[in-house]
């Protein structure tokens, strides 16, 4: 490793470091639940910041979790994924983009403050 590779390597250690102790660094993470047209779970509000959502469908139909721009895959029962998003103070909505569900109830809006 050369010098101006320690010089950095040791810089981003320490900036992450300090980033840790400030609170910044690190997402929060929320165990969320799909179930048979409805989300349990979702937060009603959040601190600006990075966010992750693991979902849990326990219906018996698939469902995903869409938050923003970003989404899980389509779950089927029994599986999880995960969607990791950076919120900005504001409103953001959340909803399942299987045709229908959000119609049927499986959408929200997470206050970022």
């Amino acid at each position: 490793m050369t010098r101006r590779t320690r010089t950095i390597v040791v810089s981003a250690l320490a900036g992450a470091s300090l980033m840790a102790a400030a609170g910044v660094a690190g997402a929060a993470t929320y165990n969320v639940t799909a179930g048979d047209l409805f989300f349990r779970g979702m937060p009603k509000s959040v601190p600006a910041g990075t966010h992750t959502f693991v979902l849990k469908n326990t219906g018996n139909a698939p469902h995903d979790l869409k938050i923003g721009t970003k989404k899980t895959k389509i779950l089927q029962k029994g599986q999880t994924g995960r969607v990791t998003v950076t919120l900005k103070k504001g409103k953001v909505s959340y909803i399942c983009t299987v045709p229908g569900h959000a119609q049927a109830g499986m959408k929200g809006t997470l206050t970022v403050k």
